[in-house]
């Protein structure tokens, strides 16, 4: 057996064993096993220096291979079909770490993982298909893979945007650090809070949806070096009594870049808007704490993010009291 087959089996009952334990039926196992192949293949594209068109190649390639075309599906239905956005992120980002571990211990690095998941998906996928326990076609799972991939591409580019046009276009400008961490931070929740408005009935209140970005800017945190960043959510705001209000006016001012993106991009999942701009928080987090930037200790950055995200919070919560 060759290095790559061996890794390759490897690699397919790991995931199999995560997948198996963390779901009961096939269909949900399905679609895991989907957003980890999604991951893995994504990590290995972003090695490019124009990933976008190598993406494109790569979909042509495996859709050849498995010779179907990915189901046409409406954005609303891919919104329906998909699993919310932050679980998304979270096991895609799972498959990406997997990517990097299993290239590790192969020659040729990610090239080679970029051809072991090539041929993991297209041995899967038409048996995914042809589950009866399985809710999706093998046109469907391609289509729901792509975007997966896609979705996992903007992620990573948007971490990356958002935190240059903070440093470089505001905090640059004169804005304090820990206002413009504040600021980003509330801007996490005002997209998740605009979810809530359209009736995303996937998130129930204003608390699970504080739970939910929480745990995205911990997650991204931790992977830039932030250990104890699962402890956030015991965090107290820093400065408590302060007055917030001001972090409305300038969420406006830094709104608008970040809009300009999601534009270009054309992605208008709101939740997903959330988590990327949550991945970038976490991210910037991270990068304050670290002995190069010196800017501030990781547990001040995480209080500093409560204090953006409370603010949103207790302006909700003034509206909804002057209303009764």
């Amino acid at each position: 057996m060759t290095e790559q087959a061996e890794r390759a089996k490897v690699l397919h009952a790991h995931i199999k064993t995560i997948v198996d334990n963390e779901k009961d039926n096939a269909d949900d196992r399905a679609m895991l096993t989907i957003l980890f192949y999604a991951g893995i293949l994504a990590e290995t594209l972003f090695e490019y220096e124009e990933p976008d068109i190598i993406i494109e190649q790569t979909f042509y390639r495996i859709a050849d291979l498995l010779n179907v075309e990915p189901e046409e599906i409406s954005t609303e239905q891919l919104d329906e079909l998909m699993p919310r956005m932050d679980i998304v992120d979270y096991y895609t980002e799972k498959g990406r770490s997997l990517s990097l571990k299993a290239a590790e211990q192969l020659n040729d690095s990610l090239d080679d993982v970029h051809e072991i998941i090539i041929g993991l998906i297209i041995s899967d996928l038409p048996i995914f298909g042809e589950d009866k326990n399985v809710n999706m076609g093998t046109s469907r799972c391609l289509r729901i893979l792509m975007e997966a991939v896609i979705v996992t591409a903007i992620f990573e580019m948007a971490s990356q945007e958002f935190c240059d046009i903070l440093v470089e276009d505001f905090i640059g400008d004169g804005w304090p650090v820990d206002m413009a961490l504040a600021t980003l931070s509330s801007l996490v929740m005002i997209y998740g809070i605009e979810s809530l408005q359209e009736q995303d009935n996937s998130i129930k209140d204003a608390d699970e949806l504080q739970n939910i970005v929480m745990q995205v800017i911990a997650n991204e945190a931790k992977r830039h070096s932030i250990d104890d960043a699962a402890n956030w959510a015991s965090v107290s705001p820093v400065n408590d009594q302060e007055d917030t209000s001001h972090y409305k006016e300038m969420s406006v001012e830094l709104r608008q870049p970040i809009e300009d993106f999601f534009k270009t991009v054309g992605f208008e999942n709101k939740v997903g808007q959330a988590v990327a701009v949550g991945k970038a928080v976490g991210r910037m987090v991270a990068v304050s704490a670290s002995e190069d930037a010196g800017y501030m200790p990781g547990p001040i950055g995480q209080m500093i993010v409560m204090r953006g995200i409370q603010s949103v919070i207790s302006e909700i919560k003034g509206k909804s009291n002057a209303s009764v």
